[in-house]
């Protein structure tokens, strides 16, 4: 399927994703209004792509209580036995977000995918944050991790700095729809 008048978006997520393959790990932001098409922008670029690496995909829940870390379960269905045995074992944090990103790092370039992370647990942010730049040591294997947000909440993220801080400052390269 062809994307039209997309060029210059998954541009610059290949442009995300070169970066990332020169060291360390990349986070992009792409967001929009709901329906508006960021989940097949983000799925023609993972196929395009994703060569010989691997698409892992993890969506947070629009609940009131949303899975903890549920993203990450969805993407420990197709991760090594290293990620599941720590979700399954309960892990804390400082077990389970290394363990996240050996998991990322496992038989590069990873495309790593969450949906909805408008919905995301406090965890599950923690876990994003965590996976940044400068956490993330020098040496790791390239990781890339397009997030996707929807704009279609009440307020745009610039209303809720304690939540979506991160997002404001210097660092992810962001890809509006619009």
């Amino acid at each position: 399927m062809t994307l039209l008048e997309r060029e210059p978006l998954l541009e610059a997520l290949a442009a995300a994703l070169r970066e990332a393959a020169g060291g360390g790990g990349r986070v992009a932001l792409v967001y929009g209004e709901a329906g508006i098409g960021k989940t097949t922008l983000v799925d023609a670029f993972a196929r395009e792509h994703a060569g010989p690496g691997r698409v892992l995909r993890g969506a947070c829940d629009s609940l009131l209580t949303p899975r903890p870390l549920g993203p990450v379960y969805d993407i420990a269905g197709d991760a090594g036995p290293a990620l599941r045995e720590s979700l399954e074992a309960g892990a804390a944090p400082a077990v389970l977000f290394p363990a996240v990103l050996a998991e990322l790092g496992r038989r590069p370039p990873v495309i790593a995918i969450l949906e909805d992370l408008h919905w995301a647990d406090e965890a599950t942010l923690d876990l994003v944050i965590y996976a940044l730049p400068p956490c993330v040591p020098a040496d790791r294997n390239p990781v890339y991790l397009p997030t996707i947000m929807s704009r279609s909440m009440a307020l745009p993220i610039a209303a809720y700095p304690a939540r979506f801080g991160w997002i404001l400052s210097p660092g992810p390269p962001t890809v509006e729809l619009g």
